[in-house]
């Protein structure tokens, strides 16, 4: 379990249930289980992980995520 941003977590892990319940082909879906199951097992990056040694995700946890609506303008 997930212990670390419990804020951004839980946002991640709402859009990705929003997301799978959208129509996809078959592939896609199980393409994006997979993924979503990998970062429930890894958690967000820290400063621990060499690939992410100096990056500061402290906005990152700040933000709120959701999916964009097919209404809304991609720039």
């Amino acid at each position: 379990m997930i212990t670390q941003a419990p804020n951004i977590v839980k946002d991640i892990e709402q859009v990705a249930q929003d997301l799978l319940k959208q129509p996809q082909p078959g592939w896609l879906k199980e393409i994006r289980q997979k993924s979503f199951n990998r970062f429930l097992e890894l958690g967000i990056p820290t400063t621990k992980d060499e690939e992410w040694k100096y990056t500061n995700l402290a906005a990152v946890a700040k933000s709120e995520f959701s999916l964009s609506t097919k209404d809304k303008d991609v720039d």
